[in-house]
């Protein structure tokens, strides 16, 4: 079994252009991994440019128009009661998650 640090490097290696982590705190474990990877030269500052421009160059292609909606906010974008149920149910359910 690899550690988070391990597996983003491990997944870049492969060919991944993005690793995901269902929580920061792993995500920060991977990123450290990935900081010391490229120190190492275990991953190659080529490789990391080709692999951001091609993420850059889909966020451009796809995602141009995407303006996300940060979820503490979301309630002034939407005024109506079935909203803020819906809203708070979605919290609730974050918070769940982080707990």
């Amino acid at each position: 079994k690899y550690s988070y640090e391990q597996a983003a490097v491990v997944a870049i290696n492969a060919g991944a252009d993005i690793v995901e982590y269902r929580s920061m705190e792993c995500a920060k474990q991977a990123l450290e991994g990935l900081k010391q990877a490229k120190k190492t030269k275990e991953i190659k500052n080529e490789a990391i440019s080709e692999k951001v421009a091609r993420v850059l160059n889909v966020k451009k292609a796809y995602l141009s128009e995407y303006k996300p909606i940060y979820i503490p906010e979301i309630s002034k974008k939407m005024k109506t009661a079935a909203s803020q149920v819906l809203i708070n149910e979605i919290q609730d359910k974050i918070a769940q998650l982080k707990a």
